[in-house]
């Protein structure tokens, strides 16, 4: 994936285009892999690449590597309510970016059996990790306690911090949508599709959160498997075929990803 940064001109005319700048290593970008942006509270775009997490100021793009990591590749970035930027790599380690340098959570280490780790961070400031055939792991960082979900019987992919609060995630060998339990003697509650108990109806689900409409926006996988993947709305623990899925389907075109969802 080659990144194109665009910023918008707003000079008051309606048929105005917008400018832009395509970056690539032949003008600074330190990999044209780039797998998951993110603008923080001060303005930095940082980016998740094939060469290492990488922070762009607007004008000079810069490297960040952490000694001990076991692979370059960088995903999942996240910001804390203080600030720090985080991240995994492929390698299924996790790491936080603080004082200028990048640094391994190594309260993970510890837990870390195998596979790919993906994280999210809710508004608590609690850091969720989920490692496919381990458990989901919920860290308090603020004092760093530890909590286990979601043993190894269940295979789960893409946590995410709904708009409401919610942590939800694909579990991927049943084919469906499920969120963490309040309960501590239920993990986890499966998540209704059009308001009915359905499974097996998708392969894996990534979701987003709407910046205009402050709502939370499902989107299925497209594969082989699934040639004509869905826009969904996660309303009240339900979710909703998106509104925009009439317009596609009726002109044969299906999602592929989603920004936002605004009118």
């Amino acid at each position: 994936m080659i990144i194109n940064i665009i910023i918008f001109c707003c000079l008051g005319l309606a048929a105005q285009v917008p400018s832009y700048t395509h970056y690539e290593t032949a003008n600074g970008l330190p990999s044209n892999e780039v797998y998951d942006v993110k603008q923080d509270k001060q303005g930095f775009l940082w980016l998740g690449t094939d060469a290492g997490l990488v922070r762009y100021d607007g004008s000079e793009f810069k490297l960040f590597a952490c000694e001990k990591s076991r692979g370059s590749a960088i995903n999942c970035l996240h910001e804390d309510n203080q600030g720090s930027i985080w991240c995994a790599n492929f390698s299924g380690q996790v790491f936080y970016f603080s004082n200028d340098t990048l640094h391994l959570f190594e309260p993970f280490e510890k837990q870390y059996k195998k596979g790919f780790a993906e994280i999210c961070i809710d508004k608590n400031n609690q850091l969720y990790i989920t490692n496919n055939s381990n458990y989901l792991f919920k860290y308090n960082l603020n004092n760093t306690i530890l909590e286990k979900f979601l043993d190894n019987k269940v295979y789960k992919s893409n946590p995410h911090i709904a708009t409401n609060g919610d942590v939800i995630f694909t579990v991927l060998d049943l084919g469906s949508v499920a969120r963490l339990s309040l309960k501590k003697n239920d993990a986890y509650q499966f998540i209704k599709v059009n308001n009915k108990d359905t499974q097996n109806f998708l392969n894996q689900l990534k979701f987003f959160n709407s910046y205009h409409l402050k709502s939370t926006i499902g989107i299925q996988n497209y594969n082989i498997d699934n040639p004509t993947p869905k826009l969904y709305l996660y309303i009240n623990g339900i979710l909703a075929e998106h509104p925009a899925n009439a317009v596609l389907e009726k002109n044969k075109e299906y999602p592929v990803s989603v920004f936002d969802d605004d009118e």
